[in-house]
């Protein structure tokens, strides 16, 4: 029993002393740099989480964990921008072995890039336009009012309650746009589903595809939509009352294709979908 005891102390100890040398072994910097009221923000990290928040203040706060040794952060400021930078000596290292964690505060105005190979990005209450790259992580952008773009290789997309224009592509990742009210989407999956949710505003244009990826759209019944989708080798369904509706399948070179083109209201709105070899849903939201 006392060596049963004895080994637990010691496993305890053990624990107690890893965590310490994880928590000293982060180098955690905080900065605050005065600014104009909009100003441009550029942060590129090769591994790591990133979060960017709007708020009222004329200052940009930073608050940089560094878990590298092999990781340094370079900032570069004036009055109306600022460059955030981690450099890596090794690019081939794993994510863990770079990770850097970036938390920023920033005024609502600002402009905002961000570069990134692995980890995630959020970005939220920004007025100005917001342009994101990333290699493998997820993104999640809301409350936005500029432009919102975003490129991504492999992870997640998520835009929420975005009002600007809204331009997304991912390779093999899924794409997730809801409660948008932007007159100009188009979103772009390879390989990922798409899924959009939320009302469609008059003279806006919306392209939504997916190459191997389904498609669900859910609106309300009283949005105003003139529909174009188009399924080369996956069905269509819609329990919507679209009026005027026009259903094929096209039975000459290619067997499998399948179309809806119809208008639903007065159809203020154009919405085209396609993809290839998903399904496409058109549902009551």
């Amino acid at each position: 029993m006392r060596r049963t005891r004895s080994l637990q102390t010691i496993v305890f100890l053990l624990a107690v002393t890893v965590s310490d040398v994880a928590v000293e072994a982060a180098d955690r910097v905080e900065k605050v740099f005065s600014v104009s009221s909009s100003p441009s923000i550029a942060i590129t990290n090769y591994a790591g989480t990133i979060r960017a928040q709007g708020w009222p203040n004329a200052e940009i706060k930073l608050v940089a964990t560094n878990y590298s040794k092999h990781a340094a952060i370079q900032m570069e400021t004036s009055s109306n921008w600022v460059r955030v930078t981690t450099q890596v000596e090794d690019r081939l290292a794993k994510a863990e072995a770079v990770r850097v964690d970036y938390e920023l505060w920033v005024p609502r105005d600002s402009s905002l890039e961000v570069h990134s190979n692995m980890g995630s990005v959020e970005v939220a209450g920004i007025r100005g336009d917001v342009n994101i790259d990333v290699m493998n992580a997820a993104v999640l952008v809301t409350d936005t009012s500029g432009a919102a773009r975003v490129n991504s290789l492999d992870g997640r997309v998520e835009i929420r309650q975005a009002q600007g224009i809204v331009h997304v592509t991912t390779v093999s990742g899924d794409i997730v746009l809801q409660e948008i009210k932007s007159r100009s989407i188009t979103a772009s999956a390879a390989t990922g589903n798409l899924l959009y949710e939320g009302d469609f505003l008059p003279g806006g244009k919306y392209q939504l595809s997916s190459y191997e990826g389904s498609i669900l759209v859910q609106c309300p019944a009283q949005a105003s939509v003139e529909w174009n989708a188009k399924s080369v080798n996956g069905g269509i369904e819609s329990n919507l009352p679209i009026e005027s509706k026009r259903r094929y399948a096209r039975r000459s070179s290619s067997p499998n294709i399948h179309a809806l083109v119809g208008t639903l209201n007065s159809g203020g709105a154009t919405v085209n979908l396609f993809t290839t070899t998903g399904k496409i849903r058109i549902h009551r939201k």
